[in-house]
């Protein structure tokens, strides 16, 4: 039988049972030859709203990396957690195994783990990213600058949410640009199935899609997955959490070191060619931003002004 590519007559897919990645070719025109699927996780600091006076950050972050990539990325990690027993992998129940050890109602999967076995299963999730060729990307937002800004201020963003998409979804694009994607090439982004993004995240999409000139011509509008089952999804968290970790070490522990996993996450960029593009949005990022949507502002009104005089100048001549 000759070479069919993605067909699902080629003899690949016939090895292959279906799983929810492999699916989601199906997002992707059929003579689409490159198919790169961006896996996003967004984070609230395990607080909630960003209204929420508890919350600390948040932000969004992930990997992008071609739909084949991911289909033996699914494969390698679904085998490592059979093996471990762990039915998904979510860093906060990784995180947590010790406080969770304390209940005897806790259904974490790590509850009870040694140390040394914890790091032996990150170890090797880790490596499956690496080996996936996945990109890193993702903006961070410390919620305590953001609450220094008048409330004036604090209007101009809409929802601190917002930045770290934008953020996120223009990381992506530049990366297709970076790497010499033909400029028909889009992305597909997969958001996790939170309630607390679902619909936000439409929202933000139809708004940056009307502003932003790079999301209509490399973003696709988002799709959203249960990270029990899209596997991939269970990375994302991982990227997101030590971006997190990441950007509350320098703020408020410089002299800690930096975490490995945040480490080996800079050395898959690297491995690429260039940098994660990780944004860790400071005050001064902040106070920038309003300047610039000040400016702006100023300039619509200027020429509304103009617009308005010269019709009541057309009016009275008439």
């Amino acid at each position: 039988m000759p070479n069919l590519g993605n067909n699902i007559l080629d003899e690949s897919w016939r090895r292959v049972d279906y799983t929810p990645v492999r699916a989601l070719r199906a997002l992707f025109p059929f003579s689409d030859k490159s198919k790169w699927i961006v896996m996003i996780w967004g984070y609230m600091d395990e607080t909630g709203h960003s209204k929420d006076e508890r919350q600390r950050f948040n932000g969004m972050a992930g990997l992008i990396a071609p739909a084949d990539h991911w289909e033996q990325f699914e494969r390698d990690w679904k085998r490592t957690l059979r093996k471990a027993h762990v039915p998904y992998f979510h860093m906060k129940d990784f995180e947590h195994s010790e406080k969770a050890a304390q209940s005897t109602k806790s259904k974490n999967p790590f509850k009870g783990w040694k140390p040394a076995d914890k790091e032996r299963l990150f170890a090797k999730l880790l490596k499956h990213m690496q080996d996936a060729h996945a990109f890193p990307l993702g903006a961070s937002l410390c919620m305590d600058d953001f609450r220094r800004l008048t409330p004036a201020q604090q209007a101009m963003f809409d929802d601190p949410y917002y930045m770290g998409f934008c953020s996120t979804l223009a990381y992506a694009s530049g990366f297709l640009d970076k790497v010499g994607a033909a400029s028909t090439e889009r992305a597909a982004i997969i958001f996790d199935n939170q309630v607390e993004f679902r619909h936000r995240a439409l929202e933000f999409f139809e708004k940056a899609y009307n502003q932003e000139s790079f999301i209509k011509r490399r973003i696709n509008s988002p799709n959203f997955g249960d990270m029990r089952e899209v596997v991939p999804l269970q990375a994302a968290d991982i990227v997101a959490y030590e971006l997190y970790k990441e950007h509350d070490r320098r703020l408020y522990r410089p002299d800690d070191p930096i975490r490995n996993g945040y480490h080996v996450l800079l050395g898959m960029g690297q491995t690429l060619g260039f940098p994660p593009l990780f944004r860790f949005r400071s005050a001064k990022d902040l106070h920038e931003d309003v300047k610039a949507i000040e400016a702006e502002h100023r300039r619509i009104a200027y020429w509304r002004k103009r617009k308005a005089a010269k019709s009541k100048q057309s009016e009275g001549s008439g």
